[in-house]
């Protein structure tokens, strides 16, 4: 008789065990359906990511080539801004020479030149 209680408290712990383990099937199946959609909306969110990734590193290329051609811009700038004034400094002395020999010439007569 001694071994017969001991063996239904060895039997219930077992069975507690194992029911305490169990969930409905109903339980189940919704934890599962609410699994899925959360995994869908993971794989959905990943795809985004992806996706915004890609524009990112366009984004990045696309700001590195203004870059670039801001800097081009920049030297055509200053070439243009030191052709200017190379440009007038040219016209002021062409200026200045031209109104020197106006005045060396005032008063001179020049003899017709004929080309055969």
């Amino acid at each position: 008789m001694n071994k017969h209680p001991i063996r239904i408290i060895q039997m219930t712990s077992a069975l507690l065990w194992l029911l305490s383990g169990c969930v409905k099937k109903s339980d189940y199946e919704a934890l599962q359906i609410e699994n899925q959609t959360l995994q869908t909306r993971v794989d959905q969110a990943n795809r985004y990511l992806q996706q915004y990734q890609a524009e990112l590193s366009s984004l990045q290329a696309q700001i590195q080539q203004f870059t670039e051609v801001q800097a081009q811009l920049e030297k055509a700038q200053r070439e243009l801004s030191e052709s200017e004034a190379a440009y007038h400094a040219l016209k002021t002395e062409f200026d200045q020479f031209r109104i020197k020999r106006r005045t060396s010439m005032v008063g001179k007569e020049f003899p017709m030149l004929t080309l055969n």
